[in-house]
């Protein structure tokens, strides 16, 4: 009854809006980490491996928290030539989990950063700390995935690394705002995203990486063509109201036909 009241012009136009408005992301089970992964490590001359430490840390779902790695100051010491490095790793990961009535499914604020202090020319001195967040889910129809990094900065290599289904896609490596859509097929799929300072020292100084930004993961309806078709009209019954509106307006009448008194 309200269509059949609304000037014909309109008609479309709240169509299209109506099908605009019904449309969302079909996502379901929904589940997240958060956290971080580092590995320090020591080479001798040969590249054979002579130190190994490694710390990890998860968050699971809902992670409406930072997760912070414990202070991290290892000394490795090569057992050969008793050169030494002090490994260093600072690494920090949050984000807020979405219901499944918006398109977000997970957002927050990546920081990763390693410092290697050597001793010793002779042996090669690693320091690898990742933050990641990791999302699974279901699709009941195609939807359309992005991966944003907003204020992404990067010193001395650090990256942001994306994947989809455990398979790596791509990486994100200059400073500035970046973008990565695809579209996915209905059904179970999973999503990474990881801010890696990679520090790699063979001398004696100091090296710091560190990668940081603002990102989230999302997922939106593919358009369907009927929905593209209707707002089309819409647009256009829009555009020719306001034209017929302007050349009333420019002719001194309220409607085509009838004088202004």
């Amino acid at each position: 009854m309200l269509l059949k009241q609304l000037p014909r012009p309109f008609v479309p136009t709240i169509l299209a809006i109506a099908l605009a408005t019904a449309a969302h992301a079909q996502v379901s089970n929904i589940t997240s980490e958060l956290g971080y992964n580092n590995v320090e490590r020591g080479f001798d001359a040969t590249n054979t491996e002579f130190g190994f430490n490694q710390q990890f840390f998860f968050t699971p779902n809902p992670p409406t928290t930072f997760v912070e790695s414990p202070a991290t100051d290892v000394v490795v010491t090569n057992p050969t030539t008793g050169g030494a490095a002090e490994l260093r790793a600072h690494t920090q990961i949050g984000g807020t989990l979405s219901s499944t009535s918006t398109s977000v499914l997970l957002s927050g604020t990546g920081f990763s950063s390693s410092s290697i202090l050597s001793r010793d020319g002779t042996s090669t001195y690693q320091s690898v700390p990742a933050t990641q967040a990791d999302v699974s889910m279901h699709l009941a129809t195609a939807e359309t995935v992005t991966f944003s990094v907003d204020s992404f900065n990067e010193v001395n290599g650090g990256v942001c690394v994306y994947g989809i289904d455990n398979t790596f896609v791509s990486d994100f490596t200059t400073n500035g705002n970046h973008t990565y859509s695809a579209t996915l097929a209905a059904g179970d799929h999973s999503l990474f995203l990881y801010f890696f300072a990679d520090s790699l020292i063979s001398a004696p100084g100091e090296v710091s990486t560190s990668s940081s930004g603002n990102y989230s993961i999302s997922v939106n309806p593919v358009p369907e063509p009927a929905s593209l078709s209707v707002l089309g009209l819409g647009a256009i019954a829009l555009i020719r109201r306001r034209r017929k509106a302007r050349a009333c307006l420019m002719l001194g009448t309220t409607k085509p036909g009838r004088a202004t008194l």
